[in-house]
């Protein structure tokens, strides 16, 4: 099982919206901060239930019934009225506002310990329960929220009661609901959020995980994804003997013209008027695009994959990442793990699966084992192999990923006595981060040998 996460904005239908929500998150962030402070006082017979069981506990403690005394009446008596499942909402996030606070006072007592016993000095501040954070209800169907098409029904706090209020959704929102829908998704609780003055309810999606197929690595194609910041992805289709069945290089040239022509407004702006204007109009446009440009990249990399059949996806495991100038921003603005979480969210939907390599001379190296290669000043892209030879740079990077993979996934499959033979063989299996498509072609001879000696 994988989640997603589907945002439905909501439009206004009710007037003086934006006070009624406000009120209802007073009252929820109050009622939050009174149930925090009984769970800490019943934490002992709280810590050892699970989740469900301690939305019962704490009801029992400050809800009273007809066959019932609460210990703490006075949370009814603070919050007359309140909706049972909103007292649930409000419930789960105190247990799990003070279940954090628990646990990370736990982990300081711990390295404290530490520190002092072996004669170091130990400078972290204790950790705090802060009860003034923007928490956010989770709405639970057809007691806090009902939903009709494009039509929605709120239950908020309005004219000192809690009644229902009209909103509405854009067909756009409703479209993307019915696609994860017909996806074979399955709807969770959303969560009621306010980002940038608009009101959005977050679903989040459950989507079964696909059928992974059981093959001998030998049997395997995989598709080896070299992400860029010039080209957004090449991807190549790589078997297990070295063997390309395919190469592909993504499309989306306009959108990272969009993006580049925006960070370039940017920075004329910023250089033009300091930090007296406000740019968060120019932020929130970038924003869009990057995520446009995120989904589509993502899309595209799985389809790829589906369209080849492929085993796997073998992307790098790219870190932090530092640059100068232009070069600086464009780096900050790539949305490197942004792609790969989409497209492994994706591809385990597909019963696809998705490996990371260590990404070190995967694109300094030629594919065919000449050595280093030597980039073009005026294109990144295209590069010089040490025999002469030109080729796409990109794409050679893409080999040697896919490479790196089968490579190890052979190793792993050997005792460590045939793994030493093969290394006597060919010493580049010694060192994986000097491993390219030319070491899988050796080892796929040599091993295949074995195979028809024995």
């Amino acid at each position: 099982m994988n989640y997603a996460i589907r945002e439905v904005e909501l439009n206004y239908m009710t007037p003086g919206l934006k006070r009624i929500v406000k009120d209802t998150l007073r009252i929820f962030r109050d009622a939050v901060k009174m149930l925090s402070d009984i769970a800490i006082i019943e934490w002992d017979g709280l810590k050892d239930l699970n989740s469900q069981d301690q939305l019962t506990y704490m009801e029992e403690l400050v809800h009273s019934t007809k066959h019932h005394q609460a210990k703490y009446p006075q949370f009814d008596q603070t919050f007359h009225k309140f909706p049972s499942y909103y007292r649930r909402s409000t419930a789960h996030a105190a247990c799990g506002q003070v279940s954090s606070y628990l646990t990370r006072l736990k982990q300081y007592e711990e390295k404290r310990y530490d520190h002092i016993s072996n004669g170091r000095r130990f400078k972290e501040k204790v950790p705090t329960l802060n009860f003034e954070t923007s928490m956010f209800p989770s709405m639970y169907n057809k007691q806090m929220y009902k939903m009709d098409g494009c039509d929605i029904q709120l239950k908020l706090f309005i004219r000192n009661t809690w009644d229902w209020v009209f909103v509405s959704m854009p067909m756009r929102d409703r479209k993307s609901l019915d696609r994860a829908i017909a996806d074979g998704g399955r709807f969770r609780s959303p969560k009621f959020l306010i980002r940038n003055n608009k009101f959005y309810l977050q679903f989040p999606v459950l989507f079964k995980r696909g059928n992974f197929p059981k093959t001998d690595v030998w049997g395997q194609t995989v598709l080896g994804v070299d992400l860029g910041i010039n080209r957004g992805a090449v991807c190549s289709v790589v078997s297990a003997s070295g063997t390309i069945h395919g190469r592909c290089f993504d499309p989306f040239t306009s959108e990272r013209d969009r993006i580049g022509h925006m960070l370039n407004k940017l920075r004329k702006i910023s250089r033009q008027s300091g930090n007296g204007q406000s740019l968060s109009a120019f932020y929130t446009k970038l924003d869009g695009l990057k995520k446009n440009y995120t989904r589509k990249l993502a899309r595209w990399i799985v389809d790829r994959a589906v369209e080849y059949n492929v085993y796997g996806i073998v992307m790098e495991h790219l870190g932090k990442m530092h640059g100068r100038g232009r070069k600086k921003d464009r780096i900050h603005h790539w949305c490197k793990k942004q792609i790969q979480s989409l497209v492994k969210g994706m591809a385990l939907r597909l019963g696809i699966r998705v490996f990371e390599i260590n990404p070190r001379n995967t694109s300094a190296l030629a594919f065919d084992g000449s050595g280093k290669v030597t980039r073009d000043e005026d294109n990144f892209s295209l590069c010089t192999f040490a025999s002469g030879k030109r080729y796409d740079c990109d794409l050679s990077a893409s080999y040697n990923i896919a490479a790196r993979y089968f490579i190890r996934a052979v190793k792993k499959s050997m005792t460590e006595t045939d793994w030493s033979q093969c290394v006597a063989k060919v010493p580049a299996l010694a060192k994986r981060t000097d491993c390219t498509l030319s070491t899988l072609w050796k080892l796929h001879k040599i091993t295949r040998v074995a195979e028809a000696a024995t």
